[in-house]
């Protein structure tokens, strides 16, 4: 598996990127296969996309739209991990991204 970082700006730690964010380079790294599927087709695979609404941002709306579909099967935007049922392992990695823009980085270019 490949990661590319490009940056452009004032000087940074690189640990802002590689390693301290929630989606860091290292933890895509380590998670790499869980999830390649985008069933909603935006090119990010749903294990990194918890945006449910597609609004730039994983809010409390999205948690929302997560809920209504707990119990769900098969391909579902909001069946996060891919495991085929929209469950609460589903939602806790919608609370680990509250607050996140979508995306393997969780980061957005300035």
């Amino acid at each position: 598996m490949c990661r590319w970082i490009a940056y452009r700006g004032e000087p940074v730690a690189l640990e802002r990127y590689v390693t301290s964010p929630v989606h860091s380079l290292i933890e895509q790294s380590r998670r790499a296969l869980e999830s390649t599927d985008s069933t909603n087709g935006d090119g990010f695979g749903n294990h990194c996309d918890a945006d449910l609404d597609n609004n730039g941002i994983v809010n409390k709306l999205d948690r929302s739209l997560l809920r209504a579909a707990l119990g769900a099967t098969g391909p579902n935007d909001a069946d996060l991990n891919c495991d085929g049922i929209v469950n609460n392992a589903d939602l806790e990695i919608l609370r680990d991204a509250l607050g996140e823009p979508p995306g393997p980085s969780g980061l957005v270019s300035p």
